[in-house]
């Protein structure tokens, strides 16, 4: 993740041991799970079904589209009236 507290800041030692030692727990993650990967087929099998697809996501999209463009509709409706009272008085 990145971490915003250290943006601008020069090539501080501290800094450069924490990153490495990120790095290197996140390499370890990552060969842990390639090593299940390669004993348990159903892991990454289980893995994979779990991910949602390109159509997951575009439903969800839409999902939040339908909920919000109905919000935005009206607070433009309503701005517009208030804009044509104001101009007719």
């Amino acid at each position: 993740m990145f971490d915003i507290s250290r943006l601008g800041q020069g090539p501080r030692p501290d800094l450069l041991v924490k990153d490495l030692e990120d790095r290197a727990k996140r390499e370890k993650a990552e060969a842990e799970e390639a090593e299940k990967e390669k004993k348990d087929p159903a892991y990454a099998a289980k893995r994979d079904a779990s991910k949602p697809d390109r159509k997951d996501v575009l439903a969800m999209i839409l999902a939040l589209a339908e909920l919000v463009f109905p919000w935005i509709a009206g607070g433009i409706a309503i701005y517009f009236a208030v804009v044509f009272l104001i101009s007719r008085i």
